[in-house]
């Protein structure tokens, strides 16, 4: 067989560019999937947080469990929508036991809200429990039972044990506090073969306790001592010291109800520096009640006052309303035992017009009706399916708010968009408005300043035929015309360059000098040619250099005009070497012709003021000061400033 060099080499790049494909292939999955490991890898940190709170709180470490709670919250952003839901329904369980029922509250709808997003039914019927069971803590029973009812209907429906043990110990709690002990009893022994089947102790003594209570309000206190001995002993082996505390209130209430005053009070102590110590508010408020309880048993009337008035604080500050009546209960019989009978009396009042609002006849066999109807059963499915159906209508209508929300965002700007666009239009209009009526101002004042300096020029005219100088009265006639050709093609202009007015400066000055008898030395010193200002503006100034300064002089008249420009002004220096401004108003006082009014520097700084508008800074635009060298007055200078075009 015939072997080819050159095909095994075309085999060998084949197969280094399959590799490098394969490489780059790997690599962009590699890419691609990172942002899902991590967020996996972020969700399971989470879980594994709430898993370990979980574990503190069963093992009865409050603070451990809050504490991992926190890590918790602090990462919150990368967790799954379970792991929400378990860590706000644990806050809420520990907020309850706290005695912080306002806060679990929020933190048990924050849980419904993630538990039934996702959906998970189990835990939907868990936090609907959770939620009867605070209304039951607050009084709210009505609230308390239907919430109660529709997580047991969901829980048998899902065959979910632990959630109809669960929720049949609520039912007995709120049935026990209504005083139907008979339903109470039958509906924690329902509960409490549940949790057995499962195994819980952390709900099997808390049952326990609880059948311990119904004993305790039938009097049969031998039976309910035993049961709370029982449950206590499962609770300090789960490290419960909540349900533990309870136990012995529960045992300290029986000891008063049988006489054993002394050991009830030494045991109340006991728990009342316990919760207090460990922030359970609830026991700490039930020690209190019981320790005046048991001081008005043997008549220490003030110790007992000392402790219900203490109680009485903590129960304003937490706000249950059943608690607040067995506070009362005590106070009455403290008022009573101490004959201090028009006070029970009042008391009595309260106690009954408050214990009447809440527990009302009417409403108990309504409930108890709810519980044995089969038509009220029904009635709950379609509450429980309902309650689901507007949760998802919630999530509908938050994504409409939302859609909503962004396009009133998008109008808004819209609208703003409107507004600036038309206010813009509306400032260029006004400041179009402005410029032209600036510009017509000038128009107007530079025509006012054309038969002024006509005047003047016809004087001079006037003068050379009085002397009978017809030649020269000729000659000035001839250069007034080459002068007012000038002065018609730029004074209607809104403004001309320098060049051009000093143009129209040099005629007018050769004129005059025609008019003094004396030829007038016109110098420029840096001259800005290209410069725009307005025009005939600096024809009063060089008019006042000449027949108030130059004509009383006897030094050859000279005018310098020089131009410099300062960031975006244009500065003008006009200065004579005539008599001074200080001789010249006193030379005006002794004559006839000063009783004719000047308009020339008035309407100047008209101008001026109209050309720098908002922009005119404290400095005056128009300024004539003497030049004094060596103590003498030897001339004029006049300043003008102009904005640079």
């Amino acid at each position: 067989m015939f072997f080819n060099p050159f095909a095994l080499k075309t085999v060998k790049r084949s197969v280094v560019s399959a590799k490098w494909w394969i490489q780059i292939v790997f690599f962009c999955a590699l890419m691609c999937g990172l942002p899902w490991q991590a967020r996996l890898i972020a969700q399971n940190r989470t879980a594994a947080l709430v898993a370990l709170a979980y574990e503190k709180y069963n093992q009865g470490d409050f603070t451990a469990a809050k504490q991992q709670l926190h890590l918790f919250y602090d990462q919150q952003s990368s967790a799954s929508q379970a792991s929400i839901g378990k860590a706000t329904q644990l806050s809420g369980i520990i907020a309850e036991s706290e005695g912080e029922f306002t806060e679990a509250l929020s933190y048990y709808n924050r849980s419904l809200e993630n538990y039934l997003a996702l959906p998970d039914y189990a835990h939907v019927a868990d936090v609907l429990n959770n939620l009867g069971n605070i209304y039951y803590r607050m009084g709210q029973f009505a609230r308390a039972f239907s919430y109660t009812k529709i997580s047991l209907q969901i829980s048998k429906r899902f065959k979910y044990t632990s959630g109809e043990g669960g929720c049949y110990n609520s039912l007995g709690n709120i049935y026990y506090s209504w005083g139907k002990y008979d339903y109470a009893l039958n509906a924690y022994i329902h509960a409490l073969n549940a949790k057995r089947s499962l195994n819980d102790s952390n709900e099997i003594c808390n049952i326990l306790a609880n059948i311990g209570s119904v004993y305790t309000g039938i009097g049969k206190y031998d039976s309910a001592r035993i049961t709370y001995k029982t449950a206590q002993s499962i609770a300090l082996r789960r490290n419960d010291h909540v349900i533990a505390t309870d136990c012995d209130i529960n045992i300290a209430y029986v000891d008063i109800q049988t006489g054993n005053i002394n050991e009830a009070i030494s045991l109340l102590k006991q728990t009342y520096k316990f919760s207090s110590k460990e922030g359970y508010h609830l026991e700490e408020l039930m020690s209190l009640d019981n320790l005046a309880r048991a001081y008005i048993a043997v008549d220490r009337f003030d110790s007992a006052s000392v402790f219900w008035d203490k109680a009485m604080i903590l129960s304003r500050e937490m706000n249950i309303p059943e608690v607040s009546l067995n506070l009362m209960e005590t106070r009455i019989e403290l008022l009573e035992k101490s004959n201090r009978i028009p006070e029970a009396y009042a008391y009595s009042k309260r106690f009954y017009h408050q214990h009447d609002s809440l527990f009302d006849d009417a409403s108990i066999e309504q409930l108890i009706d709810f519980n044995t109807t089969e038509h009220i059963e029904n009635k709950l499915n379609e509450l429980q399916y309902r309650n689901l159906a507007l949760s998802m209508k919630a999530q509908e209508y938050r994504s409409i708010q939302r859609i909503s929300i962004l396009l009133i965002v998008i109008l808004i700007i819209v609208i703003i968009s409107f507004i600036v666009i038309y206010r813009s239009k509306e400032k260029t209009t006004k400041l179009k408005f402005e410029k032209q009526l600036h510009e017509s101002t000038q128009k107007a004042l530079a025509a006012q300043m054309n038969p002024h300096f006509i005047s003047n020029s016809l004087n001079s005219i006037q003068k050379f035929f009085m002397t009978n100088d017809i030649d020269a009265a000729s000659q000035y006639l001839n250069s007034f015309g080459n002068l007012i050709r000038n002065v018609l093609d730029c004074s209607m202009q809104p403004s001309i360059t320098v060049s051009e007015e000093l143009r129209i400066l040099k005629l007018y000055v050769e004129l005059e000098s025609m008019r003094l008898g004396r030829p007038i030395a016109l110098m420029l010193i840096n001259e800005e040619p290209d410069m725009k200002i307005p025009p005939l503006i600096l024809q009063p100034i060089v008019e006042n250099s000449i027949w108030h300064g130059l004509a009383k002089s006897e030094n050859s008249p000279e005018i310098q005009i020089s131009f410099t420009r300062v960031e975006n002004e244009l500065i003008c220096e006009i200065s004579d070497n005539g008599i001074g401004l200080t001789k010249a108003k006193a030379l005006q006082t002794n004559m006839a012709r000063s009783q004719r009014k000047s308009y020339g520097l008035q309407l100047v700084r008209e101008r001026l003021q109209l050309l720098m508008g908002k922009s005119q800074r404290n400095e005056p635009l128009l300024e004539s000061k003497e030049i004094v060298v060596e103590g003498n007055v030897v001339g004029t200078l006049t300043i003008l400033k102009f904005p640079c075009e």
